[in-house]
């Protein structure tokens, strides 16, 4: 879906770059056979050509990172590990065109598993005080957001969305 939306990047493309575009593109359109095998090198091919589109370094977010590996562990895990594991790899660790990277996932990023040959990563959890405040609203600004629309913080809207405890905060899922 990312190559689709950003094609426009791939319009001016060397000859040696249209060959690699091509050998992705064509391991990207027939992923349906579950082969993993070829993929590693899309994410990152795909930044360096932002990064030469718009003369900036790329940030990339991912989220639930880990649930191809949770489903993976239904009986294909070693088949899905390699691909998956390359394609983080090639994207996050030695790509020339990464400023930053943020994940998320409900698996702890521990250096033993498919992160180990990564370095300088922050690992935060929902116990963790210095991004509270980032994963949803406080009490003051859901208010706020709601009386801008001509609504009430009321009884119903916190039995919907509170209840979450970030850090040290309370907080409103968005």
């Amino acid at each position: 879906k990312e190559w689709d939306r950003y094609v426009y990047v791939f319009d001016d493309l060397s000859k040696y770059e249209q060959n690699k575009h091509d050998f992705l593109e064509s391991r990207l359109m027939n992923y349906s056979n579950g082969n993993l095998e070829g993929i590693v090198d899309s994410i990152s091919f795909l930044m360096d050509k932002l990064k030469d589109y718009y003369h900036k370094e790329v940030m990339v977010f991912i989220d639930e990172y880990d649930t191809p590996f949770i489903e993976a562990h239904k009986g294909f895990y070693e088949e899905v590990r390699g691909g998956l594991s390359g394609l983080l790899h090639n994207s996050l660790k030695t790509s020339n065109s990464l400023k930053y990277a943020f994940i998320t996932g409900i698996q702890r990023v521990a250096k033993e598993n498919i992160f180990s040959d990564l370095n300088n990563l922050v690992v935060c959890d929902v116990t963790d005080q210095r991004y509270a405040s980032y994963f949803g609203f406080d009490n003051d600004e859901t208010r706020k957001l709601l009386e801008y629309y001509g609504l009430q913080l009321n009884n119903e809207v916190k039995e919907m969305y509170d209840g979450y405890h970030i850090g040290n905060q309370d907080i409103y899922n968005p």
